[in-house]
């Protein structure tokens, strides 16, 4: 059992705690008994401290998450920047208009991580960034994207390797939603999947 788990229960514990303090030890006319404050200030002190707990163990989780992720697409990215070269690439599927990249803008220059957004029809779609290396054959499925409610979507992508060794080369970059197939973060495929919903492909230059 990890710590935020047993942190939950020990939350739930002191509402119980407090929910009987207004059942049991409140006495009509006279309010709380000498106990029934013990078990008050005890319960609302239990409650607050395993929440500024929960809120840090939270934090250190998400940190570490975003961590593995990191050393995760590092690894990814040199098996994509070595696939071999695209003997005969597919055809540029034809965008559906109900998903959009609105950034980066097509033929504009890049960082190693770089933010994509877009727009989607349908705020509840399943959303993926698809990157391309020009030339090369592997196409790679970018971090999870969150979906806001008015349809608008933002995902840092990772394009090419650390450091200098992929300035200058050029990248495709397709949306899509409600993919086909299940999709996860850090897939790499042999061509763009098929979705009910595709981006414009836009191109891209590392800087």
């Amino acid at each position: 059992m990890d710590l935020l788990t047993i942190l939950t229960i020990i939350q739930a514990i002191s509402v119980v705690i407090l929910a009987l303090v207004g059942l049991i030890w409140i006495k009509p006319g006279d309010g709380l008994t000498k106990f029934g404050w013990v078990m008050l200030i005890s319960g609302a002190l239990v409650y607050i401290s395993t929440s500024v707990i929960k809120e840090k163990e939270t934090r250190r989780v998400e940190k570490e998450l975003h961590k593995r992720i990191d050393g995760l697409f590092k690894t990814i990215a040199n098996q994509v920047m070595e696939a071999p070269k695209e003997v005969s690439p597919p055809p540029r599927p034809e965008p559906t208009g109900q998903v959009q990249i609105t950034s980066p803008l097509d033929k504009s220059q890049v960082h190693e991580r770089t933010f994509i957004e877009g727009t989607v029809s349908d705020p509840q779609a399943k959303v993926w960034v698809i990157l391309h290396p020009l030339e090369l054959s592997d196409y790679w499925v970018q971090p999870a994207v969150t979906v806001r409610k008015d349809g608008t979507w933002r995902v840092n992508a990772y394009l090419g390797r650390p450091g200098n060794i992929d300035v200058g080369k050029q990248f495709e970059l397709m949306v899509i939603a409600k993919p086909e197939e299940p999709l996860k973060e850090g897939d790499v495929l042999m061509s763009w999947p098929e979705a009910q919903a595709k981006s414009q492909v836009i191109e891209v230059t590392r800087q």
